[in-house]
């Protein structure tokens, strides 16, 4: 069973800085997406016996997701009978509510919840396990529902989906592949699309995408089994795409993509398991 634990000193941190986090996406790997986190008061060193334990919680399911905290909330996914549940604890540790979001995942291997929830706007999204794309207000009330991977026929890959969904400017984005789109963009407020880039003729992977910027300019990266490329993050416009295989020319045990890519001063850099060959590779913003 999933259990949270959460450290009262963090909880102290957030609400300090409540208005920096709600001008922002809050979800999988912090700001930006970077698995960088610039908080303060942080200990320099732990007790012999550990932090001491604050409070925990159990019942909420099981899952792989991450926990999403805001300054009057902490959000988490997990699995109930057949379904995907997103639950809502406050900071300290009374559940304030639960809701069902999708239907879990079919696959056999580790069919639990993967999607660490995404708050922006003032709404988390979710995805279940079976490909729907859910907004839930703070109260737990669910906004509007899309069914992606059934409406862009896309394929479940062959260890499940695991998305957590990216906001940009008030657009929701997701990654079905497939032959119909590799990429969409929903409207944040009622679930319509906003816009699909064509189609790759590629299956999905285990990547969630990330948003880079330079002088305005808005790209979304991602991976597919073949591809890293780029998305003009306004119109869905397909601005690039860099071919994996070509530094993989042997497939060795597998190229099942899952690490969110690295960006910094113009380059990309993604890596692989399985003994496979990693990629910098430096980027347009322009296409």
């Amino acid at each position: 069973m999933k259990r949270l634990l959460i450290r009262i000193t963090f909880s102290t941190i957030l609400v300090a800085t409540t208005g920096l986090i709600y001008a922002q996406e809050i979800g999988w790997r912090g700001p930006g997406r970077t698995g960088i986190y610039n908080e303060i008061g942080l200990l320099k060193t732990w007790p012999s016996s550990g932090p001491a334990l604050i409070w925990e919680a159990e019942g909420i399911g099981m899952g792989y997701s991450s926990a999403t905290v805001t300054p009057d909330a902490i959000y988490i996914t997990g699995i109930r009978g057949d379904k995907d549940v997103l639950t809502a604890f406050t900071q300290d540790g009374k559940k304030k509510w639960d809701v069902e979001y999708g239907t879990m995942s079919k696959v056999q291997s580790s069919p639990e919840s993967r999607c660490t929830p995404t708050f922006a706007g003032g709404k988390i999204f979710v995805v279940s396990g079976s490909g729907e794309l859910s907004a839930v207000s703070p109260a737990g009330k669910i906004l509007w529902t899309v069914d992606y991977y059934k409406n862009y026929g896309a394929v479940v890959p062959r260890f499940g989906i695991s998305e957590s969904p990216l906001v940009v400017d008030n657009k929701v984005i997701i990654t079905p592949g497939g032959n119909k789109a590799a990429m969409v963009a929903f409207n944040a407020d009622n679930g319509n699309v906003v816009w699909e880039t064509p189609s790759l003729n590629e299956g999905g992977q285990y990547v969630n995408p990330l948003l880079v910027e330079d002088k305005g300019q808005k790209v979304i990266v991602t991976l597919n089994p073949t591809y890293i490329f780029g998305v003009n993050a306004a119109s869905g416009k397909l601005l690039w795409k860099f071919n994996m295989r070509t530094v993989n020319a042997d497939p060795g045990r597998g190229t099942n993509f899952i690490h969110t890519p690295i960006y910094r001063d113009g380059y990309i850099f993604m890596a692989n398991g399985y003994g496979q060959t990693a990629a910098k590779i430096k980027i347009s913003f322009v296409g």
